[in-house]
């Protein structure tokens, strides 16, 4: 009895040495010092109940076989921290999914380089120094030098000479230098009058001179005969159209040889074929038109050498008059408004002094009209019912002066009809927004009447969103623009200026009506970055 006090279980160990004294199959605290059911040998600490057994935790760090890197190194990553057992943890490793990656710190970018060997270890898409010497971004097959990062690439400067192809004469070459003959026109500087322009060089024009420098920008062997300063005048009347006369048979460029014109020296003076004694009355004014000395039908109705004008007569009434046309005697102190300058026979009377002549001074609201004589009507026709009119002078078809519509150079767009050929850049509609970009890259489509013959331009198309007057800038331009306005309807350039970063415009455009807008260069080796501005008001 006293036995069993000591072993409530009877399995032959005392209470104080039994793990469990109720149960005769638990263990001995011998050999199972923690009494977790493990025998000590099969546990990781026999002193620790919580610890895990042999069998579950081969290297005993705590960390389950399935959840250890390597169960047999307590000292190995667990998968948690460790996702492809590679030893580097997870905030550490570039990709923990991947054992051969890379680690952070010493690849800080992660792209697979490490930082001795890439040329921006914070820049992915930097190249490696294997592949790329010089860091330059050009990789070693590309670049012209790759020991030496300011050189070009292969594929902007094909012989490797230190000029862009755009830029290069012969880029096959690396002896032809662009810096000596910047035009390419096979004339070195020295020798060219103007190396910008490679339709500039002595003997271009071999029809007028074959050693003079002059300028054939249409090609027809004749120089232009306003050339810039420093280059040779020639004799082509028009150097943009090759089927212009020239003026060894045209002396006044007015488009008609010497023989068919009445005065080749004066461009306003009328033609034979349409005035034969050359005294400019046209033929079917002329009361003969083989006698210079005749006067014209209008004030000669019956061309007997006696103008109406000039022979008084005695009205019916008394009073003194003049002979009108058909010999009818009208009043001579009529006044209508009208500045005729002889007898206005539409109406049957004299002017009655509505004209005075030139150099005499205008009084009582009259101005000088077309003729330099006077005529009543100071309105101005600003806004009519049929349009907007900047006669920047007297009209002569309204008979009234402009009364200060016109300023300057502004110029006017009030008629749209199908776009005249040119295909724009850009289409900006009716948008005010400010327009940036490049010319680099851009052709030349469209030359100016101010400059830009080979400059490379941008179309704009825009389309005005109500009646008024535009304002159009490139200030804030990188190089020299020339800026053009196309009339849509006539496809004829209506204004243009060339004002360096800062050209600019101002005209008047009906509401409707589309213009093309052209950001040109100076000439060919004048491009660059942009900016077009559009105010209204």
């Amino acid at each position: 009895v006293g036995e069993q006090l000591n072993d409530t279980d009877c399995d032959g160990v005392v209470t104080a040495d039994d793990c469990d004294d109720t149960d005769p199959t638990s263990n001995t605290r011998l050999n199972d010092a923690d009494c977790d059911s493990l025998l000590t040998e099969d546990d990781c600490d026999d002193t620790d109940p919580a610890a895990h057994a042999v069998v579950d935790d081969g290297d005993c760090d705590g960390i389950f076989t399935a959840l250890d890197c390597d169960d047999s190194d307590p000292y190995s990553t667990a998968v948690a921290e460790d996702g492809d057992c590679d030893g580097i943890r997870t905030a550490a490793d570039c990709d923990d999914t991947d054992e051969g990656s890379t680690a952070v710190a010493s690849d800080a970018d992660c792209d697979g380089i490490t930082s001795a060997f890439d040329c921006d270890d914070h820049d992915p898409s930097a190249h490696a120094v294997t592949d790329d010497a010089d860091c330059d971004g050009l990789l070693t097959a590309d670049d012209c030098d790759d020991t030496h990062a300011g050189s070009t690439a292969r594929s902007a400067d094909a012989d490797c000479d230190g000029i862009l192809t755009d830029d290069d004469c012969d880029d096959t070459d690396a002896a032809v230098p662009a810096t000596d003959d910047r035009d390419c026109d096979g004339f070195l500087r020295e020798d060219d009058c103007d190396d910008e322009d490679p339709l500039t060089f002595p003997g271009v024009a071999e029809s007028d001179d074959t050693e003079l420098c002059m300028r054939d920008h249409d090609d027809d062997g004749y120089g232009d005969r306003d050339p810039p300063a420093g280059v040779d005048a020639g004799t082509d009347c028009d150097d943009d159209d090759d089927a212009s006369t020239s003026m060894g048979i045209d002396a006044d460029c007015d488009g008609t040889i010497t023989d068919l014109d009445c005065d080749d020296s004066d461009a306003t003076s009328t033609l034979v074929a349409a005035d034969a004694d050359c005294d400019g009355i046209l033929t079917a004014d002329d009361c003969d038109d083989n006698d210079a000395g005749t006067g014209t039908i209008v004030a000669d109705p019956d061309c007997d050498g006696i103008t109406a004008i000039t022979e008084p007569c005695t009205r019916p009434d008394g009073s003194l008059g003049v002979y009108g046309c058909d010999m009818i005697c009208v009043p001579d102190t009529i006044g209508d408004g009208t500045c005729d300058a002889a007898l206005d026979c539409s109406h049957f009377d004299e002017d009655g002094m509505d004209c005075i002549m030139p150099g005499d001074a205008c009084g009582s609201g009259r101005i000088l009209d077309c003729d330099l004589e006077c005529a009543l009507g100071w309105e101005a026709d600003y806004y009519l019912d049929d349009g907007y009119y900047c006669d920047d002078m007297f009209n002569c078809e309204e008979l009234d002066w402009d009364g200060g519509d016109c300023d300057g150079d502004a110029f006017v767009v009030r008629a749209d009809c199908e776009h005249h050929g040119f295909v724009p850049d850009y289409d900006m509609g009716t948008s005010l927004a400010t327009r940036t970009g490049s010319t680099s890259a851009a052709e030349n489509t469209v030359s100016g009447t101010c400059g830009g013959s080979y400059g490379r331009d941008h179309i704009y198309l825009f389309e005005a969103p109500e009646s008024g007057v535009y304002t159009f800038t490139t200030e804030g331009s990188s190089f020299n623009t020339v800026l053009h306005i196309i009339d849509a309807c006539s496809g004829e350039s209506v204004g243009c200026d060339s004002a360096g970063t800062s050209s600019s415009l101002v005209g008047y455009i009906s509401e409707g009506t589309t213009i093309f807008i052209v950001v040109d260069g100076f000439s060919y080796y004048t491009y660059g970055s942009y900016r077009l501005s559009i105010t209204s008001g």
